[in-house]
């Protein structure tokens, strides 16, 4: 769950510089990228993602940013998937063995 944040002046701050990042995007250092992808993931609240996604100025390069970074399945993600997939199969198996 996320804290509640109560700074709004702060968070629009933020939000610009975050803004501000993706509209150098793709000519990032890793750094600032690993702190967007954070930012994105961690601290955004779902106002803030509209008013990112909204913006026709840097809607280009959030969606580029997005699908190469926030969109993709992880390791662990792949992983779950396969053994849930797995257990499906062979509960549903061991039932119509047993049918």
């Amino acid at each position: 769950m996320r804290k509640k944040r109560s700074d709004t002046a702060k968070t629009a701050k933020r939000r610009l510089q975050v803004e501000a990042s993706l509209a150098e995007y793709p000519h990032l250092p890793a750094d600032k990228i690993i702190d967007l992808v954070h930012w994105f993931k961690r601290e955004a609240t779902p106002m803030e993602l509209a008013a990112i996604a909204s913006n026709p100025h840097i809607l280009g390069k959030y969606r580029q940013f997005r699908s190469a970074y926030l969109d993709r399945l992880t390791a662990g993600e792949v992983i779950l998937g396969i053994g849930l997939g797995t257990l499906l199969i062979v509960t549903a198996s061991v039932i119509f063995a047993i049918a």
